[in-house]
């Protein structure tokens, strides 16, 4: 609606201007004109259509000191704000349209009307004198001001323009437009008296504004445009608390050098009205007489600083001094005066001089739009006080805020009647209240000990200011420092405050009303993260430190108040951080921050700090106290008081203590001379006060005490006063002896299960409470009054309203908490105690009562009364993967997470476990809390007693496991694990979710993280039992039947047993030679000596190694020698060093062939092979030593200058780049038969290949001379942990090697295992196309470089290879995705008789041959798809790589793949396991450099028979020619970056998950480290270098390339939130098993 010019009011106030319906007005816009000003008149230009004249007589602009022309005698009656009733002055309104024709519409970018400076320089009077250049002085003024109009512009301001109509609503179409007139009558130049003044007008103003807000509706705040005079706090309050912004147009604020308030006020009105500036009646209308004027400049600065609206000041422009000097001295007093002097005001130009300053000619002149870019910017503030967060920055705040969204309110607290007063007292508060001065930026600190009363005063002065400054739309943020066991002491569960915590909780309060900070958090949540659901952290903690403080803040609200509370345990480093991140805060916004924390005089107290000192302040409320609680009535009673008041030393809540103390003993009867006894008693501290009082109790009540704080100060959260009773009960009596015969595993020892009605006469008996309240008298005798109860519904209120049995349990202070976490209250409790160690340390203590704790759970869950939980346990359904998109939304509905992730039981079944667990007291607490107890004692953390829990949870058919479980609502094992480790998700039901509290979530958390030992061990276990409970019948007892390697016992079935039994044996008939041949004179030698007989019969040879394998064809050396000849001439003439020669045949072969300078033979068996070795100890250089070349120290005394004199060590710096030593060569002969283990090596032989491979980085062992090659024999199975042929087997030591070596080459070997052997499982198989097409590129490889293949040596795959490259068809060497399968011979035989007709229908054999049938056909359909998927995918890869920097075909691209990777989620696990198998092998294989080893081949094997060797067990002979790795991995040890030691530790944990995604694996061995370090790696998502491009499924830690390995190393040393080396080595983990893990998420069909 917007209103006609013509029916716009002379008086008062008129709408404009109101948006139509849907539009819901932001603000309300008034404009208020001055003295002499109209409604219209002031804010219309009227356009002129020539270009008046002036004489020289003439005076353009009356001033205050000129003098004016006579005017005539007699002058009508004049009203400024209407249309004249007779002709007004002639001459004055011949002056006034001069200057309205002067004013120009559009403001010239060079000058103005009047030659004043122009918007390219605001107010220079420099632009001045070059406009006075182009203009001159001799002519007229008209002239003067006719050369500065353009025509154009002239034309354009023929039309009368009044931009409050037609400019205003275009600009702000969201507020309502209003304006008011008022009365300023002038008589002859004189106004008559008596006449209102401005102070009368703004009373009108006021009133009618607050009547027509509450006729059409207050919602929206006014902004008053133009306050032409001044502003006070009226009786009108509700107008005052709406204002937005007050926005001046030329207005007096304040006096010159040259003139007073007064006279610039006068001036200005003299510039509107045709007032005689002599007139004393111009003082009485501008409220210049008295003191009111200042005082209204005064009062109007007080309430800007105090409810904070926006001003703004436009200052009109300066005449040039060329014309009319006394004009521009005029307009100088009024431009100066119009500035308030505070920088927030942003003073502009508008370039007019006053009477036009209002007048806008278009919507593009620059004064308008300088005008209406100020109301959009508060009307954009405004509307940002009304916004609605979206779906996705809801999403952010909950990710922000974590599973509870921060609370503003405090606790409730009353302070003491009469107390904190003083506060109001002081300046500094006072002047931070009130934003005045230079403390309007600092931070008020109330700093004191614990109980001095500071949150008292805090958070009564945070009431305080709500019932003041709360209907003034004042913005209130609460921040209390919540506990983190990052930064506590997490083996006592004492814990300290978190930065982040703080941090996260101001930003998610602070997240509606900054829309700035909406902003970047947004963009930093939609950053790629491995966790969508929360902010770490360390992402928290960067963001406000380093960016948030740092910037201008700007909220919505009139005034902020933050109150953070610190808990006075927090250490002086925290708070001397804290102090100073806040005060950054402040400085750079409006908020007012107060502070509350412990005294730390160790903190100097800093200038942007306004600090009070509790214990200096609240002596005399103590004092006030003290004097009215105390009921002494004696004479000396006042000396009783002061002496309690000044022992209080400042602490409010120890003078609080003993008053009831007293009192209590006082009313018993307690003379005076006792109570001056009890004083003196008395300790001065609090904590010695709370020791004196547990003193007073005795044995027998101390053991119930202790027993009583156990529980509050060590349970998971606050416990109800029923679980606690029951709690009690349950607990044993005397743990302390217990633990002396049982150790940890207490905790597991739950005995034999009985009922609730047995328990009273089992457990703790004395205790022989039976109604809440006869137990609530009993723990505040045994608590000595330091426990209380509080509501649950709000533990901010007292307990009045609610049951009393439902009510938690709290320690009175946080400082009862600190007194036991400091080991003085246990201690004190444990005195006389027999079975508590006098000297045991108060870890101990804690996790001996974490131990009875979680004993006391379980003792629960085990009872009778339970019986029927459990029973409708179901096996867990296999379901589908979940789609990226769907992953990121997990946090968004729990009903989806329970649907998806779980078995989500029926209602029915979800309303009785809610009810059970709310009919049976300390039921929820048991469960929701049990992973709390089992995980808080430190040696459970590091060493879960993995057989132990198995043995606890499955004994009895499973009982407790699946009561647990029943009562969780889940029997997933990741759903439980991951409902501990994420504080940000709660998986359970809403009624559950309410068992942990966040700062129980968050240890937890912490405890699953990769810190401790204790998630991969708690998952291997929850597995087995989810496992073996849905399986088997709950009627099979639990057996200990085997133990797998680690320092863990596993238990299995029987049928599990049988399984692996099996394949040992099958693996031990595989390995075992069938006969000991005697091919050749060698071997007989070897087998009437007795070298070999380790399977049976009685030793004859005299060698200590009975395992050996010895080389004995020499047929087979001389073709071996042949074969590679061309890459051993480099190494003629150089020193060998030789280790378990043997029988020497290689040996020789090898001396004939490089001739060597030295040959150092190192053999243990000495005495046994020194004939076989006489003829090469013949030859010159040869020397053999008796010592054993694998043990290092032995070893180490050879690699010396007297044994190799030639050779010289040669030290690396990581900037150097090893270099080559071709003058050393190193053989060693590692086969053995059967295998020798060591530790946790499957064989000697793997340990001492990966101490060969270990040595290269370090430039260890040989390497210490350059980078040595090694030819190294071994039994044929120990080449695959260095030289896998399948991405399945790529496991560490293949990575070293891959990374430390140009090649490792297999020379000689056997058959590689098929399939259909029991020894290789088809999970370890590729596709055969890809084996044909890796042995076509080293046959290339072998052609290009001149090596042949002696004839009869061709391995079996090299052959089939020649077969199929015969047929000279392109699709033999396209993937098919075909395996061999151990199926197919039994198919074919089954198949073949089925066509004979030799199956009879419905026999076995006929359904044996049909389910085969079926197999086959279901794996070539699934092979199929599979191709098709993958051809699909290197288009994708292609498309990606062709795009080049094109972002259309980049999105193209990536949308294609993301539609990919949905496709491969949906698939079945089977499938899609298989379909990334495929692609995984796919990967490392078709890079320019192939990753693994076995593709890089630059020979193919030789085929070498069994009985080349003997025993006739076949070997291999590996090639590993070392190479210069980069500097960072090499850099380890200590003074150096570590940066070597730490990728070792990396690659661990990489290699741990082998099929996770890069940044997942990551964040597995530090949190965080995947989003920290992932976009810091460009080449994991560049296909041309290793990586796969976004929107395909994440690359895997398996598919790494080499340089990929490098580039995450070097990132990671860059990466500024790295945990420590130490750190990292704690975190490391055990290797896991490689088959529960794989053979479990990627099946291959048989």
């Amino acid at each position: 609606m917007k209103l006609r010019e013509h029916d716009i009011k002379p008086t008062g106030l008129t709408l404009l201007y109101e948006p139509d319906w849907p539009i819901d007005p932001a603000v309300d816009i008034v404009l208020i004109h001055g003295l002499g000003g109209h409604p219209v008149r002031t804010w219309k230009l009227e356009g002129q259509r020539h270009i008046p004249t002036i004489t020289k007589a003439a005076a353009p602009y009356p001033g205050i000191k000129r003098r004016l022309t006579k005017s005539p005698g007699s002058t009508p009656l004049l009203r400024s704000n209407s249309e004249p009733l007779l002709a007004r002055n002639p001459r004055y309104l011949n002056s006034t349209r001069i200057l309205i024709g002067k004013s120009s519409a559009k403001s010239s970018p060079q000058s103005d009307l009047y030659g004043f400076a122009g918007p390219g320089k605001p107010g220079s009077l420099g632009r001045s004198k070059t406009v006075l250049r182009k203009t001159s002085p001799n002519l007229l003024p008209s002239e003067r001001f006719a050369d500065f109009l353009d025509p154009a512009q002239s034309t354009a301001y023929n039309i009368d323009t009044y931009w409050p109509l037609e400019f205003l609503p275009a600009s702000c179409p969201n507020a309502r437009v209003f304006t008011w007139g008022y009365h300023t009558l002038v008589s002859n130049r004189k106004p008559p008296r008596p006449q209102g003044n401005i102070f009368a007008h703004a009373e009108e103003l006021l009133v009618e504004l607050a009547s027509t807000r509450a006729v059409l509706g207050s919602g929206a705040r006014p902004i008053l445009l133009r306050l032409s005079e001044a502003e006070r706090d009226g009786p009108l309050k509700e107008v005052l608390l709406s204002t937005a912004a007050v926005i001046f147009l030329a207005s007096p604020h304040r006096g010159t050098e040259h003139c007073n308030l007064g006279d610039a006020v006068q001036s200005m009105a003299v510039a509107t009205s045709s007032i005689d500036p002599n007139d004393p009646g111009l003082h009485e209308l501008c409220g210049t007489n008295g003191v009111e004027l200042e005082l209204g400049r005064q009062t109007f600065v007080r309430l800007w600083n105090d409810y904070n609206f926006k001003v703004k000041t436009f200052q009109e422009s300066v005449i040039p001094s060329y014309l009319y000097p006394e004009l521009r001295a005029e307009t100088t007093i009024r431009r100066l005066s119009s500035f308030i002097g505070d920088p927030r005001e942003n003073p502009e130009t508008i370039y007019a001089l006053h009477e036009n300053i209002c007048k806008f000619g278009s919507a593009e002149d620059q004064g308008y739009r300088t005008l209406a870019k100020t109301l959009a910017a508060v009307i954009t503030t405004e509307e940002d006080g009304r916004y609605v967060l979206n779906a996705k920055e809801h999403e952010c705040l909950s990710a922000l805020a974590g599973p509870q969204p921060p609370s503003s309110q405090p606790l409730q607290v009353t302070a003491y009647p009469g107390t904190c007063l003083w506060l109001d007292q002081l300046h500094d508060f006072q002047t931070w209240h009130h934003r005045h001065g230079p403390n309007k930026h600092k931070i008020l600190w109330f700093r004191g000990e614990s109980g001095s009363g500071k949150t008292v005063l805090l958070r009564s002065l945070r009431k305080r200011l709500e019932r003041q400054w709360g209907p003034a739309g004042a913005c209130f943020i609460w921040v209390t420092a919540e506990a983190d066991e990052l930064t506590g002491d997490t083996i006592t569960g004492q814990q300290g405050p978190s930065l982040a915590g703080i941090y996260r909780n101001l930003l998610a309060q602070l997240f509606l009303h900054d829309p700035s900070l909406r902003k970047a958090l947004l963009a930093m949540y939609n950053q790629i993260q491995s966790d969508p659901r929360t902010f770490d952290d360390a992402q928290i903690v960067s963001f406000f430190a380093d960016y948030y403080v740092n910037q201008t803040v700007q909220t919505r609200a009139r005034r902020t108040f933050i109150f953070v509370e610190v808990p006075s345990n927090a250490c002086p480093s925290y708070v001397h951080e804290l102090l100073g991140r806040l005060s950054h805060l402040a400085h750079n916004s409006d908020f007012s921050i107060c502070l509350a924390s412990g005294y730390h005089p160790q903190i100097i107290e800093e200038e942007n700090v306004l600090s009070i000192p509790m214990h200096l302040r609240n002596a005399d409320d103590i004092l006030r106290y003290v004097n009215l609680n105390l009921v002494a009535e004696w004479e000396e009673r006042n000396q009783t008081v002061i002496r309690i008041a000044k022992t209080s030393a400042g602490v409010f809540l120890w003078a609080e203590i003993v008053v009831n103390i007293l009192n209590a003993a006082i009313i018993e009867g307690a003379t005076q001379e006792m109570i001056e006894y009890t004083l003196e008693e008395i300790p001065g501290d609090l904590h010695g006060l709370y020791e004196w009082m547990l003193s007073t109790l005795n044995d027998r009540e101390r053991a119930e005490s202790l027993l009583l704080f156990q529980w509050v100060m060590l349970a998971a959260e606050p416990m109800r006063l029923n679980d606690l009773f029951l709690a009690i009960r349950l607990t044993e009596p005397n743990p302390f002896a217990l633990f002396q015969q049982l150790g940890p595993l207490m905790a597991f020892d739950v005995g034999m299960p009985f009922s609730m009605r047995e328990l009273r006469q089992l457990r703790n008996s004395e205790i022989n409470s039976d109604t809440p309240y006869q137990f609530y008298r009993w723990l505040r005798a045994r608590s000595i009054g330091l426990l209380e109860l509080k509501s649950d519904n709000d533990h901010r209120q007292p307990h009045t309203n609610e049951t009393l049995g439902l009510q938690r349990v709290y320690p009175i202070h946080p400082s009862v908490r600190a007194f036991f976490f400091s080991g003085r209250g246990f201690a004190c409790l444990a005195t006389g105690n027999p079975s508590v160690p006098p000297n045991l340390p108060l870890s101990d203590f804690v996790d001996i009562t974490h131990y009875t704790l979680f004993r006391a759970c379980l003792t629960y869950l085990n009872m009778r009364d339970f019986e029927s939980l459990g029973h409708g346990c179901a096996r867990r359904s296999r379901r589908k993967p979940l789609s990226p998109s769907s992953q990121q939304n997990q946090h968004q509905d729990v009903t989806f997470l329970e649907t998806t992730l779980h078995w989500h039981p029926p209602p029915t079944v979800s309303s009785q476990r809610h009810l059970v667990m709310s009919s049976y007291p300390f039921l929820r607490y048991a469960v929701g809390h049990l992973l709390h107890h089992l995980l808080a004692p430190a040696p459970f953390r590091y060493f879960l007693p993995q057989a132990e829990l198995l043995a606890a949870l499955a004994t009895n058919r499973f009982r407790l496991w699946k009561r647990w479980t029943s009562l969780l609502g889940t029997y997933d094992p990741d759903v439980i694990i991951a409902q501990h480790a994420s504080p940000s998700l709660s998986l359970s039901s809403s009624s559950s979710s309410s068992w942990q509290g966040p700062g129980t979530k968050r240890m937890v958390a912490t405890w699953l993280s990769p810190v401790y030992g204790a998630r991969y061990r708690l998952e291997r276990v929850l597995k087995k039992l989810a496992r073996l409970a849905a399986s088997e019948s709950y009627t099979t007892p639990l057996v200990l039947m085997y133990a797998l390697g680690g320092h863990a016992r596993r238990r299995l079935f029987p049928r599990a047993m049988r399984c692996v039994c099996a394949q040992q044996a099958s693996f031990a008939v595989a390995s075992k030679p069938a006969t000991l041949d005697l091919p050749n004179p060698l071997a007989e030698r070897l087998h009437k000596e007795g070298s070999w007989a380790a399977l049976r019969g009685r030793r004859k040879g005299k060698n200590t190694d009975k395992y050996r394998i010895n080389i004995v064809s020499e047929k087979l050396c001389d073709d071996t020698l042949k074969y590679i000849g061309s890459t051993l001439i480099r190494h003629e003439g150089c020193d060998i060093v030789d280790i378990f020669p043997g029988a020497g045949l290689w040996s020789q072969k090898l001396n004939d062939l490089l001739k060597p300078r030295s040959h150092i033979l190192m053999e243990p068996d000495e005495e046994f092979y020194k004939p076989y070795l006489q003829p090469l100890l013949d030859r010159p250089g040869t020397r053999l030593l008796p010592e054993s070349g694998i043990v290092w120290e032995q070893l180490n005394k050879i690699l010396s200058p007297e044994v190799l004199p030639h050779q010289v060590e040669r030290k690396y710096s990581p900037g150097e780049t090893p270099e080559r030593n071709d003058t050393l060569l190193v053989t060693m002969n590692l086969s053995m038969y059967p295998k020798r283990r060591f530790r946790t090596f499957e064989s000697l032989a793997q340990l001492v290949l990966f101490q060969v491979i270990s040595s290269i980085r370090p430039g260890g062992l040989f390497q210490k001379y350059g980078l040595v090659r090694m030819l190294i024999w071994a039994e044929t199975t120990e080449k695959m942990s260095m030289l896998p042929r399948t991405v399945q087997r790529r496991k560490k030591m293949a990575i070293e090697a891959e990374i430390a070596t140009d090649w490792v080459c297999e020379i000689v070997g056997g058959e590689y295992e098929s399939s259909t052997t029991e020894r290789t499982p088809a999970w370890f198989q590729r596709d055969d196309a890809l084996d044909l097409e890796s042995t076509m590129r080293a046959a290339k490889r072998m052609r290009a470089h001149g090596f042949e293949m002696p004839s009869g040596r061709e391995p079996q795959h090299l052959q089939e290879y020649l077969k199929v490259a015969e047929l000279n068809d392109p699709d033999a060497f396209a993937s098919k995705h075909t395996h061999e399968r151990p199926y197919m011979a039994e198919l074919e035989a089954l198949e073949a008789a089925f066509l004979r007709g030799e199956l009879p229908l419905r026999s076995k054999e006929h359904k044996r041959y049909k389910s085969l049938l079926y197999l086959r056909n279901h794996t070539a359909r699934r092979s199929e798809m599979i191709v098709d998927m993958m051809r699909e995918y290197y288009d994708i890869v292609q498309a990606y790589v062709n795009a080049g920097s094109d972002k259309k075909l980049l999105a193209k691209a990536r949308q294609r793949g993301q539609a990919w990777s949905d496709q491969a989620n949906s698939l079945e696990q089977a499938a899609r396991s298989d379909l990334l198998l495929h692609r995984d092998n796919l990967h490392i294989l078709r890079q320019d450099s192939p990753i693994l080893n076995w593709d890089r081949r630059y020979v193919e094997p030789l085929r070498a028979a069994p009985g080349e060797f003997f025993p006739q067990v076949p070997c291999t002979l590996l090639d590993i020619q070392p190479k210069a790795v980069p500097g960072i991995l090499r850099d380890m040890g200590q003074h150096s970056t570590r940066g070597g030691d730490t990728f070792d530790l990396i690659l661990r944990g990489l290699v741990q998950r082998p099929i996770d995604p890069v940044t997942k694996s990551l964040n597995s061995i530090a949190a965080g480290a995947g989003e920290g370090i992932a976009p810091c790696c460009p080449s994991l998502l560049d296909p041309r270098k290793g990586g796969i491009p976004p929107g395909l499924l994440e690359q895997p830690t398996r598919t790494l390339s080499q340089s990929q390995m490098v580039e995450i190393a070097e990132a990671w040393m860059r990466w500024p939130f790295r945990p420590s080396y130490s750190e990292l080595v704690s975190r490391t983990l055990e290797d896991m098993e490689g088959p529960d893990d794989e053979d479990g998420k990627f099946a291959v069909s048989e």
